[in-house]
């Protein structure tokens, strides 16, 4: 099996920062075992915080940020 690392892209078009970002990742059966990996945020922005309330449920990951000023990357090795 190949090793795969999802990336996903948050942007913010908006002026002004958002909040109660939730995000919904639905994995295929090839990519199921990133659905195991703990997600983790990098971003330039300063002021946002990390993942909030991580949840896995089969093939699904849930998570949340409290705000996103511009740009956020997840990444789930």
């Amino acid at each position: 099996m190949a090793n795969y690392i999802l990336v996903n892209h948050l942007l913010n078009y908006a002026p002004e920062r958002v909040s109660a970002v939730r995000v919904h990742v639905n994995f295929d059966e090839e990519f199921l075992a990133l659905a195991a990996a703990q997600p983790r945020l990098l971003t330039p922005d300063s002021g946002t915080a990390g993942l909030k309330a991580v949840q896995r449920m089969n093939s699904t990951v849930e998570f949340s940020l409290e705000t996103l000023k511009t740009y956020g990357v997840i990444v789930q090795p």
